[in-house]
């Protein structure tokens, strides 16, 4: 995952400790994405390389900043 900058990050970690909903969302994408990770490369259709790091900060933003 993309590193973020420590304020951004504990201000992530902030909201998931005090809401339940969006650590329950934020641990359903981090499932998904150890998946991911476990399927090998050749099995995945198409190219992906250059989509993933993108899919993945709007998956992050969107837990972070739903509006």
């Amino acid at each position: 995952m993309t590193a973020l900058d420590p304020r951004t990050s504990e201000r992530i970690a902030g909201h998931l400790r005090r809401c339940p909903a969006c650590a329950d969302e934020a641990a359903q994408l981090m499932a998904t994405l150890s998946t991911l990770r476990s399927v090998p490369s050749e099995v995945i259709v198409g190219d992906w390389g250059d989509k993933v790091t993108p899919l993945r900060e709007a998956a992050v933003r969107s837990v972070v900043d739903p509006d």
